[in-house]
């Protein structure tokens, strides 16, 4: 059995890990058009990533049942508040 901060750690690894796919994709691209974000979309939101956020530290974001872009966004901006969170309860040892 992890312990809690184990899975805080796992959890700021998924964290990174979309982090990085989301900012390569902006940073090689001058305007993310929608088929690139509904690959984040469906991406961000299988079991590997969402599901296993959840798991570990669930968080809600207002989702706005929009376009593909609307939704990722949505979902990653709480993400970000909640990596913040996550991390300095990781630097506390909690």
């Amino acid at each position: 059995m992890i312990s809690f901060n184990e899975e805080l750690k796992e959890w700021y690894s998924i964290y990174e890990y979309v982090k990085e796919m989301y900012d390569t994709l902006r940073n090689h691209k001058d305007e993310i058009d929608e088929d690139i974000y509904k690959i984040l979309y469906n991406r961000v939101f299988s079991e590997e990533i969402n599901g296993r956020l959840q798991k570990l530290y669930p968080f809600d974001w207002l989702d706005p049942d929009a376009r593909y872009e609307d939704d990722f966004l949505a979902w990653y901006g709480e993400l970000e508040s909640k990596a913040d969170i996550v991390e300095k309860m990781i630097k506390d040892k909690l």
